[in-house]
């Protein structure tokens, strides 16, 4: 046992020399590992974040204005409706949740409430002998609930004392019964039962007000009921209801509750399936002492509408986040090699001196696990900060949202970080293990030259990689989306059906890249041979060198060309992610302001045969709109319900009447939007005042060309207007239309619908207005005009609402940080190449000064092989990248509607 502890101590001593020798390299290393776990960890903490905000909102909301805690569960069994019930069931009820059953729901107690309830008696003055509806003071119940002394304040009087065997019963009334009836402390009533049998005496209670009450916090969360529901009942002591009124009564409770508060405060995401589970439990063993009880208010629904909408984030962000994660292990390979490579040496020496592979092995491993435990902490701590700040992220490398999120360490988040520490773990010891069985001589002879070329290039790993990045790319283009609409995904929308096809990207980079290296040096032969009979040395030998030993720079390349390639298309989708949700938005409304009109509607008489004559609308000229501040123009745009009738078909769709002089200064358009320009399809209805735009889809279901004519019945209000319609133009897409929603899209002049109607109908107004511009100015100068009847849309709301979305936060923060975390990487992973490559070089470039090289050839030579490396890694990642965004950014888009997927994307490359 001694010895072995002395052996650790000595492996121990040796490895934290070695780290302290070489501190630069500890860092880059430490620095790494500790990027690796805060990008793995930081998706299951954001997602938790993410998860705990939509728990808080579900928990928030409030039904029926209810002041209920989020945590509370009410019970209660209705005799109304299944039968009244003898008082010693009630109790067993309660005894069982007092006991056993709020310790099932899985959260710690903080308050129990019973409240029990008598059947109905109707309320007589004492010297009342007739007991009609005329003279009766109302319907009441008998009442206890628990704790209940503590909640109120007395008014008059005092606490009813318990009842005898005779004698009025005392009870208490609300301040506001006692004010609306009349009702003074001390008077007394008989209580009658109206619901007796017609063959049986009823039963009367003599009671006695002892005090009358009012709450003390009306919005405490004791109340489980408002406080005015308590007002057609008299609290009686405990003991009245069990030594009076239970004696007489077989059956004396006409309503059970129970009402429990329980403490969330320490409620997280991972307990919503424990608590889901018990208060099912909990439900389930109610129904069993007490058939037909109900559990009428819980937190259930709201976990359940949590567990609906949640579930997906974190493994889509992990999807996103593949590529950086690789990035970072590349890098730790390079920093590692670099390592190892430099160790060589000083492994061959100590295997020759007798040190066992295992002895050698080990001191890797513990110095490893060191590193590890060390970036474990910090990576923790730089996960906490990274989640915080992808919390307020509001578009690529914009984190200016002001958006807070709870951050909390968790289970998941912990063992993601483990995984990290095991992939690093690997990912450094592996390279020791196959240094660790060179000798000297094999050492030397390998040092020598290359006995090998990669284990990728023996196993053709370039080739093989390119068989699933080519058929991802394959099934995306017969699918169209890496998401399958929900009418395709058994009614749901399926992010995950086949989550490979988020690895294409990365898996085609890897493969080209590969492929590359493997021809990198053929051609750095045919490079050398030209510049054979050059004058300039240093890039004869910078080319040979790459040509004869390409393995000294596979690594630093890859992780280049994959940074390049990769951060392009990183930046490259999120741009074009941004600019959709803007021409979303801008679709889906139409322009800058959509407003609606209603118009004033006039009616001057009788029609034909005395029926009323058909309104006449009046509205404000577009002139108006124009002089209003911010305004820079405004068109009418009318929408209505339509139907095209052409080749025997029927075809339902949408008319959207158009100003066309002013409707082209006005609406978002885009150029993949219809064959020709907005303009020329603008000047097209100038043809004839019946000339119609129709959308591709009618088209289709028709068989018509341009050209031909059809006829369109047009629905405006109560009436039907048809029109003899010639198609001049067609367009795929058109401001506001949706095909799934509309079917089929006719545009036509507005102006002629209305001379078809006799007038102008209800319509919008779009708007073209100034950046900037304040939408309560914009309703005030509306107002000032006195146009009535308005509605007003634009999207720049709608566009700050869903920059705030957490999965678009998270994904746009993800794309940020590990934008930033791989361009540093590689920075600091080529700095590290070139130091380490001068050092390993040493002694060969003194042998070359030596010989007679200038030191002007020798700064060639060295700056000829980085720039070689350099300007190719970033060409080929650059051209990798732009094709890699072209090919798969359309398949990005996602959603669960066709509408959500219109318009398709336009692919930005992000070229800063």
């Amino acid at each position: 046992m001694i010895r072995a502890l002395n052996r650790f101590r000595a492996v121990f001593i040796i490895v934290i020399k070695r780290l302290m020798a070489q501190r630069g390299l500890t860092l880059a290393t430490s620095f790494g590992l500790v990027t690796a776990v805060a990008l793995l960890m930081n998706v299951p903490l954001y997602a938790d974040a993410v998860y705990y905000r939509v728990l808080q909102e579900e928990l928030g909301r409030k039904d029926n204005n209810s002041s209920r805690p989020p945590f509370s569960y009410m019970f209660d069994y209705v005799g109304a409706w299944y039968g009244d019930k003898p008082l010693s069931e009630i109790e067993a009820v309660s005894g069982y949740l007092q006991e056993s059953g709020a310790g099932k729901l899985g959260l710690p107690l903080e308050q129990f409430v019973t409240h029990y309830e008598s059947p109905g008696y109707k309320m007589y003055a004492l010297n009342e002998t007739a007991y009609s509806r005329d003279n009766q003071l109302g319907v009441v119940n008998f009442a206890h609930s628990s704790d209940f002394e503590a909640q109120i304040d007395l008014v008059e009087g005092g606490m009813p004392a318990a009842a005898g065997a005779d004698g009025p019963i005392e009870v208490l009334i609300t301040e506001s019964f006692a004010t609306e009836v009349g009702i003074q402390v001390g008077e007394q009533f008989t209580l009658y039962d109206y619901q007796a049998p017609a063959d049986t005496i009823p039963l009367q209670f003599p009671i006695q007000v002892a005090g009358i009450w009012h709450p003390k916090d009306p919005a405490s969360g004791y109340w489980f009921f408002a406080p005015a529901v308590f007002n057609n009942l008299l609290y009686i002591p405990a003991e009245t209801l069990s030594n009076r009124i239970d004696p007489i009564l077989e059956e004396d409770i006409s309503l059970g509750l129970w009402y429990l508060v329980m403490d969330g405060s320490r409620v997280d995401t991972q307990d919503v399936a424990r608590l889901l589970a018990g208060a099912a439990a909990v439900e389930r063993e109610m129904g069993q002492l007490l058939p037909d009880s109900n559990l009428r208010s819980s937190p259930v629904e709201a976990l359940q509408r949590y567990s609906r909408s949640t579930g997906s984030l974190s493994v889509l962000l992990y999807a996103f986040n593949v590529p950086v994660t690789l990035l970072v292990l590349a890098f730790i390979a390079l920093v590692v090699g670099l390592a190892v490579n430099q160790r060589r040496n000083e492994i061959a020496v100590m295997r020759s001196r007798g040190a066992t592979s295992f002895q050698i092995v080990s001191i890797a491993v513990l110095e490893s696990v060191l590193l590890a435990l060390v970036a474990l902490a910090a990576g923790t701590v730089l996960a906490l900060l990274l989640t915080q700040l992808m919390g307020r992220t509001r578009s690529f490398l914009d984190f200016s949202a002001d958006t807070r999120l709870r951050v909390a360490l968790n289970g998941p988040a912990l063992r993601i970080g483990l995984l990290a520490m095991g992939l690093a773990l690997v990912a450094q010891v592996w390279p020791t293990i196959t240094a660790a069985k060179l000798t000297v001589v094999t050492y030397r002879m390998e040092k020598a030259r290359s006995l090998r070329r990669p284990w990728w290039q023996r196993a053709w790993l370039d080739l093989l990689l390119a068989i699933p990045a080519g058929y991802g790319f394959y099934q995306l283009q017969q699918q169209g989306t890496i998401v399958l609409p929900a009418s395709d995904a058994g009614g749901e929308a399926n992010l995950f059906q086949n989550p490979l096809l988020f690895l294409v990207p990365a898996l085609a980079v890897l493969a080209v890249t590969l492929f590359f290296l493997r021809l990198l040096p053929w051609l750095m032969r045919g490079f050398s041979w030209l510049l054979s009979n050059s004058k300039s040395v240093g890039l004869l030998l910078a080319a040979r060198q790459l040509a004869r030993a390409p393995g000294l720079y596979f690594t630093p390349l890859i992780l280049l060309i994959s940074t390049v390639s990769l951060s392009v298309f990183t930046a490259s989708l999120a741009r074009t992610l941004d600019l959709h949700l803007f021409d979303q938005m801008f679709y889906k409304v139409g322009s800058d302001i959509r407003l609606y009109e209603a118009g004033q509607a006039f009616v001057g008489g009788a029609g034909e045969e005395g029926a009323s004559a058909a309104p006449t609308y009046y509205f404000l000229p577009v002139s108006e709109y124009e002089q209003i501040d911010g305004v820079q123009s405004a068109a009418r745009v009318g929408r209505y319900r339509a139907t095209g009738f052409a080749a025997g078909e029927r075809t339902r769709g949408m008319y959207l009447g158009v100003d066309r002089v002013d409707f082209g200064q006005v609406a978002f358009w885009r150029y993949d939007f219809a064959a020709e320009r907005l303009g020329s399809l603008m000047n097209s209805l100038a043809l004839s005042p019946d000339a119609m735009l129709v959308s591709q889809n009618f088209l289709d279901q028709t068989g018509l060309s341009v050209g031909d004519m059809f006829r369109l019945q047009v629905r405006l209000l109560e009436d039907d207007v048809d029109l003899n319609a010639q198609i001049v133009g067609v367009f795929d897409y058109f401001p506001s239309y949706y095909p799934e929603q509309d079917g089929a899209m006719f545009v036509g002049n507005l102006e002629t619908i209305f001379e078809a109607a006799g007038g102008e109908m209800p319509h919008h107004i779009w708007l073209r207005t100034a950046s900037g511009l304040d939408n309560q100015a914009l309703d005030q100068a509306l107002a000032e005009r006195r146009l009535s009847g308005w509605l007003r849309d634009e999207p720049q709301s709608r566009i700050a609402a869903q920059q705030v979305r957490p999965e678009r936060q998270g994904l746009f923060g993800l794309l940020s940080v590990g934008f930033v975390a791989a361009a540093i990487l590689t920075v600091l992973g080529f700095f590290l190449y070139a130091l380490f490559s001068f050092r390993r070089r040493f002694i060969e470039l003194g042998v070359w000064r030596a010989v007679g090289l200038s030191i002007k050839q020798m700064v060639v030579f060295l700056a000829s092989e980085l720039a070689f490396l350099i300007v190719s890694g970033g060409v080929l990642g650059t051209a990798l990248g732009i094709w890699l965004s072209q090919q798969f950014i359309p398949f990005l888009q996602m959603g669960d509607s066709e509408a959500a997927l219109i318009p398709p994307y336009l692919v930005e490359i992000a070229w800063p």
